[in-house]
């Protein structure tokens, strides 16, 4: 097993230990957190073996290594629900990783260092050794094999969906807030839509992409939503604000004025443009902003850096701009390339697709669209309008207000799919935000929200 695609692409499920070391294998290539993997086993191993705990103080016995990683885990989470836990160890087999992991946890329980086997040691005991949990109690062995659990949990959905993979309804709650009884337009998302175009007869195509932006952010819970461009744009909605900027400087304007705190470029013309980079060299400029690069504005990221910049390509676009080709790599190349991209800019890195990829540079989310209702010109558009929205409520953490966009957006893309099929155009999507969002926010007169039960 080479990659994350024989699990993910096709639905292998993890059986053994085997294949959560292979797994383990992977995150440690991709710098991805694997402790996660084995909290999450943590907790299907002791769902397990509790039933079987008669006494209220253990002794954990572990050797190193991956094993030695999984009983920090169990002994930690018993501690956390009142359990009297010592861990003993044998420090002559102890590598890097088995420290490292005691050094992230304050543990209440006292650690010892012992080359004593397992045989040696007290009653009242649990050994986690390789493959097997041995549980010594009343002068009694019993034996739990590690692979059996592993097969009969389908840890694999809980690892995938935990394991800080797969996104889910739980980020979208996590982003989406009611309104505050006082709040104004200007309290919730001051958004502006740069929208430029290479002739007039480019105008009235660019009128429908920046509107598209717009209007999916408005749907999408901002207060005050603007469109600067070098045409005249027929919005349409009569709501969305339209300036007109005949030179790149205008932008500062807009910015002095504190109209507009997050910005959306790249869609219209080409590149390398002139005025996309004089506007974005503006922009770049301040720290207070946010920025969400788009089409043809995404070559402009191979320029400079940036902290508060969102990267948004398709594999088209991916390949136009940065010279990346990845369509027909494995979903872990993609994902290897969105942490890389990440890195390498400082930006937070979305590679549409089927599967979606997220990456900040540290964290990794996959988006899996279950059917191909996206697959439409203009969704991406409306996707760039959502993250600015969730943006401008949750500025303390983009990569989750990201995430949080992401998963809407193939929400609702899978739910209309249930209605129309594939019959479906990107406006049909900033039509149904409302009624998806009201799901998660159920609101009272005084304005405070409690989420609903979903």
């Amino acid at each position: 097993m080479e990659s994350l695609k024989d699990f993910l692409v096709y639905g292998r499920d993890i059986e053994s230990f085997s294949d959560l070391l292979k797994i383990a294998k992977v995150y440690r290539s991709m710098k991805l957190n694997r402790e996660l993997l084995f909290r999450e086993l943590a907790l299907v191993v002791l769902e397990k073996i509790k039933p079987l705990l008669k006494r209220r103080a253990y002794c954990i016995f572990t050797r190193s290594g991956f094993s030695g990683l999984l009983a920090i885990h169990m002994a930690s989470i018993l501690n956390a629900e009142g359990y009297n836990i010592e861990l003993v160890y044998n420090e002559l087999y102890s590598n890097k990783l088995f420290y490292n992991a005691l050094k992230r946890f304050s543990f209440t329980f006292s650690i010892y260092r012992s080359s004593k086997s397992y045989k040696q040691l007290k009653q009242d005991s649990i050994a986690v050794l390789g493959r097997s949990i041995i549980i010594k109690e009343d002068y009694k062995e019993l034996r739990v094999n590690l692979d059996n659990i592993i097969k009969e949990s389908n840890i694999s959905k809980r690892l995938y969906t935990r394991a800080m993979l797969f996104t889910s309804k739980i980020d979208v709650k996590d982003v989406v807030r009611p309104l505050e009884a006082d709040a104004n337009k200007y309290s919730h998302g001051k958004i502006c839509v740069i929208a430029l175009s290479d002739n007039m007869e480019g105008a009235s195509k660019l009128s429908a992409y920046a509107s598209e932006y717009a209007l999916s952010a408005l749907r999408s819970g901002s207060g005050y939503v603007t469109i600067a461009s070098n045409y005249k744009i027929q919005s349409l909605n009569p709501t969305v604000i339209n300036y007109i900027i005949k030179e790149p400087e205008a932008i500062e304007d807009i910015i002095e004025s504190k109209k507009a705190d997050i910005f959306i470029i790249g869609n219209g013309t080409s590149y390398p443009n002139e005025a996309i980079d004089s506007i974005l060299d503006i922009l770049y400029k301040r720290n207070d902003l946010y920025i969400i690069l788009d089409a043809a504005a995404i070559g402009y990221i191979r320029k400079t850096k940036h902290n508060n910049v969102i990267v948004t390509p398709h594999l088209g676009e991916l390949k136009r701009y940065l010279n990346i080709d990845l369509e027909e790599s494995s979903l872990y190349d993609k994902a290897k390339t969105a942490i890389e991209l990440s890195k390498r800019y400082g930006s937070i890195f979305v590679i549409k697709g089927r599967y979606t990829v997220i990456s900040d540079g540290r964290s990794l989310r996959l988006s899996e669209a279950e059917t191909p209702a996206l697959a439409t010109m203009g969704t991406g558009d409306v996707l760039n309008g959502i993250i600015a929205s969730f943006l401008a409520r949750d500025r303390k953490d983009p990569f989750k207000a990201t995430v949080a966009a992401v998963e809407l957006h193939k929400e609702i893309g899978d739910m209309l799919f249930k209605y129309k099929g594939t019959n479906i155009i990107a406006t049909d999507i900033i039509d149904y935000l409302p009624t998806i969002l009201k799901r998660y926010i159920k609101a009272d007169r005084n304005g405070a929200g409690l989420y609903r039960s979903l």
